[in-house]
């Protein structure tokens, strides 16, 4: 009997961690405090839309907060990367990353691992996207 892959993947290393925080480093002030800003109302939303009753992480990037995230633009990648490199419910804000770059395919279970774990696909994501 085979067992299905879940496709959890490694934590993230201490360099990965590192690298994230290099990259994050690197944008302007004023756009890493908005970021911040956004990011606190967004989690705010979480206990008033009912999200937090949801077993779907996608539920998460509905609503206004997260569209006034995303309304920051491509400029925050190296900030989501670092949120989900550091922070514990980091992987709710993965689907931020398809919606700013050209990778469509970041929340979707894949054929290799088709029970893969939110957190692992966030891993995945943040390993994909640190310049190599």
């Amino acid at each position: 009997m085979t067992r299905p892959n879940f496709g959890d993947s490694e934590e993230l290393t201490a360099d990965e961690v590192e690298a994230a925080t290099q990259l994050a480093a690197g944008v302007p002030r004023d756009v890493r405090r908005e970021f911040d800003r956004r990011v606190g109302t967004w989690k705010a939303s979480w206990q008033t839309s009912g999200a937090m009753l949801s077993s779907d992480t996608r539920d998460y990037a509905r609503g206004p907060e997260f569209e006034q995230l995303i309304e920051l633009g491509p400029a925050i990648v190296p900030l989501v990367l670092h949120h989900i490199a550091t922070e514990p419910d980091g992987f709710f804000i993965l689907a931020a990353l398809e919606r700013l770059t050209p990778h469509a395919d970041l929340v979707a279970a894949t054929p290799d691992a088709p029970l893969e774990s939110q957190q692992s696909r966030s891993r995945r994501a943040v390993r994909r996207l640190l310049p190599s």
